[in-house]
């Protein structure tokens, strides 16, 4: 079973107001990753969202691809990347991580904010591997991150935000052996008309043991796997368990 979040249209604008802080570290690093390799090619945004990325990306002049499964976070993409779809630097495409296919190459594909995570257990993992490995070419690189189970099982939390047009409820919990913690969003925000929207979405992170996904890459035909931080990405973790959240960079 598929269990990917898909974000009604409400929260997507919520989600791109609030969640966006997180690419101002790891886009510039994506970059220096492909201009050190020597790339020249495109890169896949495997759960692009609203396309902040994907727009960071198509202005240092790369070719993007963008898959999401939301229509509704994929039409705030397009808005957010019309001049990069008509210059056909960008292409923007609704499809599950699980079951995605591309018809050409990337020298990259990418996936992050823990949206690994999103997905429900190894076997969907590995059918999302499989489909990552289908789309690079030899010498590509496949860079996500993942929430470990350290980070997890601190999500026990209520957070409240109150703006002029917004209210915003979080609400975090994790539970031994369930293997899975969530995230509890709700709301209301000011629509059109001074009326006032109300949404109600919960975001699901899989934990995944880190060695096992290293194993299951190497085992599809990675030949170089290895755990890094989003600030240092030369740097290679010993014990990636020990931190909330790693980078899993995986070279063909």
């Amino acid at each position: 079973m598929v269990e990917l979040n898909e974000y009604g249209e409400v929260f997507s604008k919520v989600y791109d107001r609030y969640w966006n802080e997180f690419l101002e570290i790891i886009a510039p690093q994506i970059k220096i990753i492909y201009t050190k390799m020597g790339y020249n090619g495109k890169i896949l945004d495997l759960c692009c969202g609203t396309g902040r990325l994907v727009k960071y990306l198509s202005n240092q002049n790369i070719s993007v691809i963008g898959i999401d499964k939301s229509r509704y976070m994929l039409e705030i993409a397009k808005k957010r990347n019309l001049i990069g779809i008509q210059s056909n630097k960008v292409e923007l495409i609704e499809q599950d991580a699980v079951s995605f296919s591309v018809e050409s190459k990337m020298c990259m594909v990418v996936s992050v904010f823990d949206s690994m995570n999103h997905i429900k257990d190894m076997t969907d993992l590995e059918r999302c591997f499989i489909n990552v490995r289908n789309s690079l070419e030899e010498g590509g690189v496949f860079l996500f991150d993942l929430n470990t189970k350290k980070g997890l099982i601190k999500w026990k939390f209520i957070d409240i935000e109150v703006d002029d047009d917004l209210v915003l409820i979080m609400h975090g919990d994790y539970k031994e052996g369930n293997k899975r913690a969530y995230t509890q969003v709700f709301g209301f925000i000011k629509g059109e008309g001074n009326c006032y929207q109300k949404f109600d979405e919960t975001m699901y992170n899989t934990i995944f043991s880190i060695q096992d996904v290293i194993a299951l890459l190497k085992g599809l035909g990675w030949s170089e796997v290895y755990c890094t931080k989003e600030d240092n990405m030369e740097l290679q973790l010993e014990n990636p368990e020990n931190y909330d959240r790693v980078f899993i960079i995986a070279k063909l």
